[in-house]
């Protein structure tokens, strides 16, 4: 499933829902909810077993103490909502509240504060899971009916904005959108339209998960040095899947390929780097660039003068 980008939606809802009234009594070694809590704990992504929580805990008489590391993580979280400026401040935050759930995942405020949190994030496939938890982990009718009203909202928007930024990335041939952070010099735009999925780029060790979404190469050049820069524009299940990967969240992602000046037999300029997909830059003389795409088993390909555009 490729999503498009997880970009912060704007839409969210105001606060964080706490819990109210909840019973508690001093955990015990023969708390049924104990072994259920152990076995979340080593698969976090069971849904099966928070389900099998909130049965166990709605038909309890009373409900476990909430352990002192819970309301710890808690107010880690609530603090990082309300300081939060940007995306990454937002997932701060949700995963501190998912730290709290799975210490005491029986309290349905955790996956309300996680839907909030991740919604303001733009992981918006983590927020829609967080609020199905939520309206799961409730017992009391009305609140029920709201938690599943605020469900479709999520799900609704999520599904709008797949499929609306969907078209842009199979139709757009400029950059996506702005990209910040890269280093001074003049800049060139290169289309990607060799189809690679990033895998090569961002990686995570040797077997690890590759993100999916947009992938785009831009080269800047100042003087005698340049830098091939892949920006990378995260999809939302991919934005989900590297945070439990604990990858530091920002989008774009951005890897940057220092590249070496050469000079070839034509006395053009070139700058040769290690990434994969642009191996050799070539500064012509009419100020064209040409960039050379190498591929695995296809061995090198011609140059493409004019591949890169410059930016203003």
């Amino acid at each position: 499933m490729k999503h498009a980008l997880a970009f912060a939606i704007t839409t969210c809802f105001a606060g964080l829902i706490l819990t109210p009234g909840v019973r508690v009594h001093s955990q015990s070694p023969e708390d049924p909810l104990t072994p259920l809590v152990a076995q979340l704990q080593k698969t976090p992504e069971d849904s099966e077993v928070r389900k099998a929580i909130f049965k166990v805990a709605a038909g309890l008489k009373s409900l476990p103490a909430l352990p002192d590391e819970a309301l710890r993580h808690e107010g880690r979280g609530n603090a990082a909502f309300k300081n939060a400026k940007d995306v990454e401040g937002f997932i701060a935050a949700a995963r501190e509240f998912e730290a709290a759930s799975l210490i005491a995942p029986w309290v349905p405020g955790y996956y309300s504060d996680m839907c909030s949190a991740y919604l303001k994030g733009g992981a918006l496939a983590e927020a829609r899971r967080s609020c199905w938890l939520y309206s799961l982990a409730l017992t009391d009718e009305k609140e029920v009916r709201e938690a599943k009203l605020r469900y479709a909202e999520v799900e609704y928007e999520a599904q709008r904005f797949w499929s609306s930024e969907l078209q842009k990335l199979d139709n757009n041939k400029k950059p996506f959108g702005v990209v910040d952070g890269l280093p001074p010099g003049k800049r060139y735009f290169c289309n990607n339209n060799h189809n690679q999925s990033g895998k090569d780029v961002f990686r995570l060790g040797p077997n690890g998960l590759a993100p999916s979404g947009r992938q785009e190469i831009w080269i800047v050049r100042s003087g005698d040095k340049a830098t091939v820069i892949v920006v990378f524009w995260v999809s939302a299940e991919s934005f989900s899947e590297l945070m439990k990967a604990d990858v530091v969240i920002k989008n774009p992602l951005i890897k940057q390929f220092p590249a070496k000046l050469e000079v070839n037999d034509a006395k053009h300029i070139i700058f040769s780097t290690d990434l994969l997909e642009a191996s050799t830059i070539e500064f012509m003389p009419d100020g064209s660039l040409g960039v050379t795409y190498r591929f695995a088993g296809f061995g090198r390909l011609p140059n493409l003068n004019g591949a890169c555009e410059p930016i203003d």
